[in-house]
């Protein structure tokens, strides 16, 4: 059965998808015609004005180039050490929290290897991959054994990944 649309349903199905398109170019439409938007442009042409052959920039009144916020001045030597040796102190700081943060990570990143690994759900081969990264990474506890026994149970999947990844290969396959 075919839906035979109206010519009213057929214009408010567009002008409700197009309802936000249709708003900008009316405004654009209206800002050109009420000359709004060429007054907007001259402004900011007139702000700074990039003249052509030798490059000359013109600022508007009482605007310098060379402005800062805050001008501030060292007097002596010890200010600009004492101010240098905050900011090595909170360098520090921020390093150690990086390290920390950094640790977690690599902790969260461990435990995500161990859920893959241990998810019977998962393909043999991604929890093989998993299994072999932890262990790559220093944990040798009960995973190991775990690792190992499916080393066992899959040997063709162990196979595949050392020729793929080469640096996942266990070099001592007893369990401790």
């Amino acid at each position: 059965m075919e839906t035979v649309y109206t010519i009213q349903q057929l214009a408010y199905d567009f002008f409700r998808i197009y309802f936000i398109q249709i708003l900008t170019l009316i405004g654009v439409f209206y800002l050109m015609l009420s000359g709004t938007l060429k007054q907007i442009i001259s402004r900011i042409l007139r702000a700074r004005r990039l003249k052509a052959g030798s490059v000359e920039i013109e600022y508007e009144e009482n605007e310098s180039p060379y402005q800062c916020e805050k001008p501030r001045l060292c007097t002596s030597h010890s200010e600009i050490m004492a101010e240098t040796k905050n900011q090595k102190v909170e360098i520090e700081k921020l390093i150690e929290k990086t390290n920390n943060l950094q640790e977690h990570v690599d902790e969260i990143w461990i435990d995500q290897l161990k859920l893959v690994f241990y998810n019977k759900d998962m393909p043999e081969a991604e929890r093989m991959i998993a299994g072999l990264r932890c262990i790559r990474h220093g944990r040798n506890g009960d995973m190991r054994k775990d690792v190992i026994q499916m080393i066992q149970d899959y040997p063709e999947i162990y196979e595949v990944v050392k020729k793929l990844k080469p640096q996942y290969e266990l070099k001592n396959m007893e369990a401790e």
